[in-house]
């Protein structure tokens, strides 16, 4: 096969193709610094069109200026497809058309100078691709497929190789506001590949991505350690997201098992959230917002004040440093807010809160929940269900809540309190206080009528229309509290102390 050489060195403005490849030929193409090459109409400047459907390759290197109302440069053969745009090149549609269209598998791209048009570069089923940017790609459309880079790759296999850009550059999408973010896409894929699974896109961006990056049914890899102002859009596939700087914008990881890794000191402004598959949602070292979406998902806060949900599933929440809100939605959760003072709700379902370190608040939620404060002083709200919350070390107040319930408070002033008549129950079904400690723990009873109780101690109740609280001491060393709310003599509600005899008034607030 021959090599043909061609230098352009004037300038040549037509309304007509300036250049085609030769047929079969691997030609190589030069234009030099300061030459323009125009055509005014929208046929391309540089075509292979027509002509080299035989086989054959062409490497294009530009300094000038190529520029066409329609595309610029459009290549069709099915490999063999190399361009390099110099810092002084620049490629250009100024109609409604790309700048750079190839059909090409595995087309190089490198850009180093500009390339603008309403698509700058359009990769039509060209699997295998790549796009090196350290200069300026813009795409000046506003339509559903423009974009700085798009990829538009419908069929396929699993054999198909993946698409690779990487950004050391700018990547500007049109119509995007610096000031607000989003506006029209930067990058752009749609399309699927029959088997995701093995069939990904890489990007990597240690530029300026202007708007938003719209991936399509892939599984893909996103590493970014810059600035990227819009939102990154994936869909199917298990997606792999690593960002180590800006994402100014939105992570929609979309279904499948996706990974977001937030490294050091990364921001995402808006929400990282999971949707369905079994996801894993690290953050860095500021507040992060992360919800899992459906299924099982692992989400770690790490650094900063973060907003951590698992919503439906059974979801492992892990707060970090800071002073966390979790929230475990609809499933089995388990919820570990760790350093800081945290906010810990469980939801539905059967959880398990751990506080950790600091003044933690936790919620079990509805369902049968074990919760634990850990260090600090804690407020532990066991929800409806059979729940079990242990106040560890602190000043907690332990309130649990509807069900029959198992209450330690563990070291230090704890108090135990109980909001309505159902809190405490009755019978087997009353509330148990496991490790109370006369003179230093106190029982909150105060909500459970409108008036002050009258202690009564080991008495009975004498019915005068008043509240009375009085004393059941048990044979096994426990004591019985009965309560009569409403002063009728019959008994309301009843909170077993364990281990425990001669409670007096001062054990309790009446």
């Amino acid at each position: 096969m021959a090599t043909t050489y061609t230098v352009f060195s004037t300038d040549a403005v037509q309304s007509t193709t300036i250049h085609t490849a030769v047929a079969a030929d691997d030609e190589i193409l030069l234009v030099r610094q300061g030459v323009e090459l125009i055509v005014t109409d929208d046929s391309p400047a540089i075509t292979d069109y027509g002509s080299n459907s035989a086989g054959g390759s062409l490497l294009l290197t530009n300094h000038g200026y190529i520029a066409s109302a329609g595309i610029a440069v459009k290549y069709n053969v099915s490999t063999g497809f190399s361009l390099y745009n110099g810092t002084t090149g620049v490629i250009g549609s100024y109609g409604n058309n790309s700048a750079i269209s190839t059909y090409t598998d595995y087309a190089v791209i490198q850009n180093a100078g500009e390339i603008f048009g309403v698509r700058g570069v359009y990769l039509y089923s060209a699997p295998g691709s790549t796009v090196d940017n350290t200069g300026t790609i813009t795409g000046t459309g506003s339509g559903e497929f423009d974009a700085a880079i798009a990829i538009y790759s419908y069929g396929g296999s699993s054999s198909d190789p993946a698409y690779r850009f990487t950004n050391s550059g700018t990547l500007v999408g049109a119509h995007h506001d610096a000031a607000n973010g989003g506006g029209q896409w930067a990058i752009y894929m749609d399309g699927y590949l029959t088997a995701i699974s093995t069939a990904r896109a890489h990007i990597l961006n240690t530029g300026d991505i202007f708007g938003n990056i719209q991936m399509g049914r892939y599984a893909d890899t996103i590493g970014n350690s810059a600035d990227i102002l819009g939102d990154l859009i994936l869909e199917s596939g298990d997606d792999i997201v690593s960002n180590s700087g800006l994402i100014d914008g939105d992570v929609l990881l979309g279904d499948g098992a996706d990974s977001y890794f937030g490294q050091g000191q990364s921001v995402v402004t808006g929400q990282v959230l999971g949707a369905a598959g079994n996801d894993t949602l690290v953050g860095g070292d500021f507040a992060d917002d992360m919800d899992g979406g459906s299924d099982n998902d692992l989400l770690v806060g790490r650094g900063g004040s973060d907003l951590l949900v698992g919503d439906s599933g059974d979801d492992m929440l892990l707060g970090g440093d800071g002073n966390d809100s979790l929230d475990g939605g609809i499933g089995n959760d388990t919820l570990n807010g760790n350093a800081g003072s945290d906010n810990i709700v469980g939801d539905a379902g059967n959880d398990l809160l751990v506080g950790q370190d600091g003044s933690d608040f936790l919620d079990g939620g509805a369902d049968n929940d074990t919760m634990d404060g850990g260090n600090g002083d804690d407020t532990l709200e066991g929800g409806t269900g059979n729940d079990i919350l242990r106040g560890r070390a602190g000043e907690d107040e332990l309130a649990g809540g509807e069900g029959l319930d198992y209450l330690t408070g563990g070291q230090g002033a704890d108090s135990f309190v109980f909001r309505s008549i159902a809190d405490a129950g009755i019978g087997a079904t009353r509330d148990q206080i496991l490790d109370f400690e006369q003179g230093v723990d106190v029982i909150i009873v105060a909500g459970l009528s409108p008036g002050v109780f009258e202690f009564k101690g080991t008495a009975a109740f004498a019915p005068s229309g008043n509240p009375e609280l009085r004393l059941n001491e048990t044979a096994t060393g426990s004591t019985i509290v009965q309560i009569d709310n409403n002063g009728d003599g019959v008994i309301d509600a009843e909170i077993r102390v364990g281990g425990v005899t001669g409670l007096t008034a001062d054990d309790f607030v009446l």
